[in-house]
């Protein structure tokens, strides 16, 4: 009898686990990255070799993440572009507080828009380069030799700084 409610027991907490893990996000992980190297896939790179940046976990928020890559560029990630992830942690952050979940991409980008960064902006029309102008709610302005370039966030799959 004892050694059934002991499987009894270890059942309960398995299923238990799952539920809880059912529940974790992928920013939440990401989140719990911070400090961490990471290989992060945002495409084919046999298609695009742009679309893998390794680098360090800088920075992260629910809508997007900063990695340094192994050339000091910073790179702001949005999380829904991300395809897979190699070397994250294996549990995840706690949720993220009020403040926090209010830092949307616009953000991160309105930053370099700012410092006035040589960017480029990888999105679902390729690989832009330019200086960010000015951020919007949900798109940025790119000028690129006078020429302006409007880029909805959803479209966004990374900003590099040039550096």
């Amino acid at each position: 009898m004892a050694a059934e409610r002991r499987a009894e027991a270890a059942a309960d907490l398995a299923e238990r686990t799952r539920a809880e893990r059912a529940t974790v996000r992928l920013a939440d992980r990401i989140r719990a990255s911070v400090g961490t190297r990471v290989r992060v896939f945002l495409g084919d790179p046999l298609v695009r070799s742009e679309a893998v940046v390794e680098g360090q976990v800088h920075d992260a928020a629910p809508e997007w993440f900063v990695m340094r890559d192994d050339t000091g560029a910073v790179v702001v990630i949005t999380t829904r572009a991300v395809r897979a992830v190699r070397g994250l942690a294996h549990h995840a952050a706690p949720p993220p507080g009020r403040v926090e979940s209010r830092l949307g991409l616009g953000h991160v980008l309105r930053r370099l828009a700012r410092d006035r960064a040589g960017v480029q902006v990888l999105g679902d029309a390729g690989l832009m380069s330019g200086r960010i102008e000015a951020v919007g709610a949900d798109h940025l302005d790119l000028t690129d030799e006078g020429r302006l370039w409007v880029v909805p966030f959803d479209a966004l799959a990374y900003v590099r700084t040039q550096g």
